[in-house]
């Protein structure tokens, strides 16, 4: 009670989430996530065994302890994740130069 009296704003689920993601750069692209983004594409976690998942299914009182092992996934790398393992069949994996 006393840290939420002090600071409320940094209590926040909203805070901390946003200050963990802000300046990470996505586990599997590499791209940097800049802002948090509330409603439509919003970031996802990597577990350590490399499934992809979104923060908000994780229980508030759970985050400290699952982003102290989880890796920071935007939102695009999060759904193709998704597609190749919900529906690898529908899936074309190519090399990263496969254009040339």
């Amino acid at each position: 009670m006393r840290q939420i009296e002090a600071a409320p704003v940094d209590c926040l689920v909203r805070t901390i989430v946003g200050r963990w993601y802000h300046g990470k750069a996505c586990a599997i692209c590499g791209r940097t996530i800049h802002e948090v983004e509330w409603l439509g594409h919003k970031p996802a976690l990597r577990n350590p065994e490399g499934k992809t998942i979104y923060w908000d299914t994780i229980l508030t009182e759970k985050l400290p302890e699952v982003f102290a092992t989880h890796a920071p996934v935007c939102w695009d790398c999060h759904i193709a994740e998704t597609l190749l393992r919900e529906h690898p069949e529908l899936v074309v994996k190519r090399s990263p130069n496969w254009y040339s």
